[in-house]
């Protein structure tokens, strides 16, 4: 599964597991995801100290259920 990791203040490709969705989940295929100015922010170190990431940083994004 194709991902970006943000390595101190870059981003960038790399390769990991497919996830494997739990009782009540669903995995999507995300085809597009977009970077707002606060990640911007985060992966320039701007926000450093103040808040704990999530897994996943993208909060806007588009896809389809699998079916």
């Amino acid at each position: 599964m194709h991902a970006m990791m943000i390595n101190g203040r870059e981003a960038e490709p790399v390769e990991i597991p497919k996830a494997v969705p739990g009782n009540g989940e669903v995995r999507v295929k995300v085809m597009a995801s977009a970077v707002n100015p606060a990640e911007e922010k985060v992966m320039g170190g701007e926000f450093a100290g103040r808040f704990l990431h999530a897994k996943n940083s993208h909060w806007y994004w588009a896809g389809t259920l699998p079916g």
